[in-house]
């Protein structure tokens, strides 16, 4: 993996560059980001149930074939409704995110006092559940303006921070000596 990284750093850091940019777009303009974000997912989820489907149809001696054809039919009904319908889809794409931060802070609380006798640092993940239940809320006391804009956002923000950390793993990639190992860390090699 280092290697390949080492010797193609400057693909590496294009798509770093593109994915920042990218990122930085869907910040500043959420809404949209929202928008083509909820199209995208709901065309995957029709062709997804129309391939699933036809696949099923190739073997129709299969188990649970009737269910399989009319979960496959609903999740194509269903990604198109939300590719033809955006907006509304972006809002019930952000309810559904909220619901996971919500779980997900559940979940991280349940496993801080799991390790708690083990070690010290449980606290941390606490931190990291209180940060979900703020998000969470922040998005509920918000509601509805907030569907429209949130996901734009956190997309964004995702995009920016994959694209600054393949930028980066690139750059030091390139600096690594010529042994190929990466160079140390607080170790300066000049370009």
């Amino acid at each position: 993996m280092q290697k390949g990284l080492r010797e193609h750093w400057k693909w590496f850091t294009a798509e770093g560059v593109l994915l920042v940019l990218l990122g930085a777009a869907a910040i500043a303009v959420p809404v949209l980001a929202s928008i083509a974000v909820a199209a995208f997912v709901g065309w995957l989820l029709f062709f997804a149930g129309v391939f699933s489907a036809i696949s099923t149809i190739r073997s129709p001696r299969a188990p649970g074939y009737i269910w399989h054809i009319l979960l496959s039919a609903l999740m194509a009904i269903l990604g198109l409704v939300l590719a033809l319908f955006p907006v509304q889809g972006s809002l019930s794409l952000t309810l559904v995110l909220t619901a996971y931060f919500i779980a997900h802070g559940i979940a991280t609380i349940a496993f801080a006092f799991s390790i708690k006798p083990d070690t010290g640092r449980w606290v941390l993940l606490l931190f990291v559940a209180l940060v979900d239940f703020v998000i969470a809320a922040f998005v509920i006391a918000g509601w509805p303006s907030t569907g429209l804009w949130v996901l734009g956002l956190f997309v964004g923000i995702e995009l920016l921070l994959t694209g600054l950390s393949l930028i980066f793993a690139a750059l030091g990639a390139r600096e690594s000596g010529a042994d190929g190992s990466l160079p140390e860390a607080g170790a300066h090699h000049p370009a």
